[in-house]
């Protein structure tokens, strides 16, 4: 996405994906790319850029060594016999019970001035990771492991922690890949391009999670949440080791500027030679903050 200053240049028309590549000056490359999620996920994104680098380097033979699973409903086959095997009232969509229409809020009226947005880099080491992982007893994965520490310390910088904020709600909304969890039979783990991100949601008062507890104290959403958070990982992407020919080595893999409050998204560090850096998008005042606190540990 452009900046506020450039986006009046775009064309204002829906895309299922551009791309734009930049040639510096130095002889550097770089390649911007955008698509709309409706059409692919960011592993069938990865699936393209890989087969683009295949492409530049077999001097055109085949693309992929695996047939591509077509888009559309044909590729997921239901189970037979249907069975729910979760709970999703109640958690994923509201009781009939619980819905009040005469308490909805009545839509606003007039423009209202959005924050200020910071998009910023916070870089843990490996030494740094390890540590974490100690705290939670080596129990969870990395991006599990930072997510949650971030999640934590957003709510703090957000000041939802005070004690005055017992029945303030913050929910964490994690990106999923549905592929592996759909089965072989419904859906190839490999070949499918398209998009089968799930979202899988966490909630908690803000008091409990600054004060560490939220691994016993999670609760279901029920969608009256105040404060929101979105994480996603880009460490199995693989898009750090994309070689397009150019030489050179990649210096970056980052994300476009995101004028939304409340999002992570974990990327492989290149330039520190180890560890994970986080590309983090808040409101100014919290960013600031969260740059003072993103490190301790307590």
């Amino acid at each position: 996405m452009p900046s506020p200053d450039l986006a009046c240049l775009q064309p204002p028309r829906q895309h299922l994906f551009r791309l734009q590549i930049n040639r510096c000056a130095c002889g550097g490359l770089i390649i911007a790319s955008s698509s709309h999620h409706q059409a692919a996920d960011g592993y069938s994104m990865s699936t393209f850029f890989n087969a683009w680098v295949d492409a530049v380097g077999a001097g055109g033979a085949a693309l992929l060594g695996r047939p591509v699973v077509p888009y559309g409903p044909g590729a997921l086959v239901p189970r037979r016999p249907p069975h729910c095997e979760f709970e999703h009232r109640g958690v994923e969509f509201l009781h009939l019970h619980q819905i009040n229409c005469s308490s909805l809020p009545e839509p606003a009226v007039g423009v209202i001035k959005r924050p200020e947005i910071i998009n910023t880099m916070l870089h843990y080491s490996s030494e740094s990771v390890a540590q974490l992982k100690a705290i939670a007893e080596n129990k969870y994965t990395t991006f599990e492991t930072i997510t949650a520490h971030l999640w934590r310390k957003i709510t703090i910088a957000r000041g939802r922690a005070d004690a005055e904020a017992d029945a303030c709600a913050t929910k964490l909304d994690v990106s999923v890949n549905g592929r592996a969890r759909l089965g072989v039979d419904s859906l190839p783990q490999d070949g499918f391009f398209g998009n089968v991100v799930l979202t899988a949601t966490s909630k908690s008062t803000a008091k409990e999670l600054a004060r560490g507890g939220a691994d016993e104290e999670l609760e279901p959403v029920d969608g009256n949440e105040d404060y929101a958070l979105s994480s996603e990982s880009w460490l199995h992407l693989d898009l750090h080791k994309l070689d397009f020919g150019c030489g050179g080595r990649l210096l970056g893999v980052v994300p476009p500027r995101i004028p939304l409050d409340g999002v992570l998204v974990l990327i492989p560090n290149l330039h520190k030679g180890d560890g994970v850096d986080v590309f983090v998008a808040l409101c100014d005042r919290h960013a600031k903050e969260l740059r003072n606190i993103a490190y301790t540990l307590d």
